[in-house]
């Protein structure tokens, strides 16, 4: 590509994401015809969309060109695919929605996590997710490059938070009243920051709660301009990534869980020197043992300060 056509665009990273939450009172989900569900993740209308990975509990999907993608019609036979690089890159042009099938199974969507409240009828919530991560692409020039001369340095912004609320309201779960999400914040000191990656500390310091259903996240740029369509699990923004078996478990020495690294941010996200890096999360504990009440947990956003030289 000749850099006179490259020069008339920049790429922002963003996520297309849809979470299914299905609620029933029994260990049999709600009646539902068994089949393929057929559904859009709707477009924000404002830019092209390249899509590098999809992730959840897709049956399959369309490209811009309405031809499926996994098997032709046939789809997934599972209904649940964890990970599908995609190389080369998918397009969606701008105001392209992305079409997606989800597999209905004994009345179920196939759920990434189930969450498990008490009570003299017991309450459950599937949660089945579906992402595609990738940029979208804008015409004009990027308006992030300093008109200054730096050097890179590594540099870590850690943001703990204590998760100590569950995904539904206690005490009647049975109403299915989801609890609010919750926003932090932390302020860019001393020198413009580039994020290049999301760390949670399930993944540093082999959190051995690890086996608790999490939580999703939704981050904001140095605008306030938020960066997916919908709350995405923090193994899909991790950059260690990827879901093992039913829970994200830590790697680690002596483990042997195989993770697929993502592709978020990328390109890396600039917040200048004074903005605020600010994200909202949405529990997923339940009552279960292995959730607990009050978790210590870390944000960690890795990347470089922009050093004027």
């Amino acid at each position: 590509m000749s850099p006179s056509i490259a020069s008339k665009y920049y790429e922002t990273p963003y996520v297309y994401a849809k979470n299914y939450f299905q609620n029933y009172t029994s260990l049999v989900p709600p009646s539902a015809p068994n089949g393929v569900l057929n559904d859009v993740i709707q477009s924000d209308g404002d830019s092209d969309f390249f899509a590098r990975r999809a992730a959840g509990a897709l049956y399959n999907f369309q490209d811009m060109n309405q031809a499926y993608f996994i098997s032709a019609q046939g789809g997934n036979p599972q209904g649940f695919v964890q990970d599908v690089p995609l190389a080369p890159e998918k397009l969606y042009p701008l105001g392209c929605s992305i079409p997606i099938q989800l597999l209905i199974q004994f009345g179920a969507y196939p759920a990434q996590l189930t969450l498990q409240f008490p009570g003299v009828t017991t309450a459950y919530v599937g949660v089945a997710p579906v992402l595609f991560q990738g940029a979208k692409r804008w015409k004009g020039a990027p308006n992030n490059k300093p008109n200054y001369k730096y050097y890179e340095k590594e540099f870590n912004y850690p943001v703990p938070f204590t998760q100590d609320w569950t995904y539904l309201l206690s005490p009647n779960y049975t109403q299915f009243n989801v609890a609010p999400y919750r926003t932090f914040y932390q302020t860019v000191n001393d020198y413009d920051f580039e994020l290049w990656a999301i760390e949670v500390n399930a993944d540093f310091d082999n959190n051995t709660l690890s086996t608790y259903s999490g939580y999703m996240l939704r981050l904001y740029d140095a605008n306030g301009y938020v960066l997916m369509k919908d709350f995405v699990h923090y193994r899909n923004l991790s950059y260690v990534s990827g879901f093992s078996g039913t829970h994200g478990t830590p790697a680690g020495p002596g483990l042997t869980n195989q993770f697929i690294p993502n592709c978020f941010p990328c390109p890396p996200v600039v917040f200048p020197v004074g903005s605020i890096i600010k994200f909202d999360v949405l529990s997923l504990l339940d009552t279960q043992a292995t959730s607990g009440t009050s978790i210590s947990q870390v944000v960690n956003f890795r990347g470089v300060r922009r050093i004027p030289c």
